[in-house]
């Protein structure tokens, strides 16, 4: 796990994120230095696969649970770009009963487009898919010691983000067929 690249020094932010870093057990980082070998050999479907990496982004969200400032009704974060896999694009499709307009290549945005807009599965600022969101979604913290980042006024703002290695490389294996992912913003994917 590290910091993603070229990110300015939050304070208290980072601060928190590095005690967090701290507090994960060892056994943990192993888990998820492994996932994606352990996936490549587990004989069972992409969404099975899928699972096992939600499954263990959920355990590194439980842990940090001390450390954000995010709790139910902040949905800052839905308001920003919010980039899937096709093959969550399915599971997503499948939980709600949505059709998930099919893709065929990469729409990959740097403009962020859809910064300010609401997530189109966000309903009275709660996750009407949060069983099945996606990992960008169950990655995505604030780390800081108040809900500051998720009002109006700060929306434009960046955010020290972590990245875990492990789940990133295993999430791109399992949504991977026999090239490299489809990956589109989730309101390309639904309107």
């Amino acid at each position: 796990m590290s910091f993603l690249d070229n990110q300015p020094n939050f304070g208290l932010a980072k601060q928190r994120a590095d005690e967090f870093v701290k507090s994960v057990p060892k056994a943990i980082f192993t888990q998820e230095a492994a996932l994606p070998e352990k996936l490549r050999n587990l004989n069972a479907s992409k969404s099975v696969k899928l699972r096992k990496v939600y499954q263990l982004a959920d355990e590194f969200s439980r842990l940090m649970a001390p450390y954000i400032a995010c709790a139910n009704g902040c949905s800052h974060c839905c308001h920003d770009g919010v980039e899937i896999s096709s093959l969550e694009a399915a599971s997503i499709s499948n939980f709600s009963g949505r059709t998930a307009r099919p893709i065929q290549k990469s729409i990959l945005r740097t403009d962020k487009p859809y910064r300010g807009s609401p997530c189109p599965f966000l309903v009275e600022d709660s996750c009407s898919v949060y069983e099945v969101r996606p990992l960008v979604c169950r990655n995505h913290a604030s780390y800081d010691a108040t809900n500051r980042a998720c009002l109006p006024a700060h929306i434009d703002e960046d955010r020290p983000m972590l990245r875990f290695g492990g789940l990133l490389n295993a999430w791109v294996e399992v949504s991977s067929g026999k090239g490299d992912p489809v990956l589109a913003d989730i309101r390309d994917f639904f309107n």
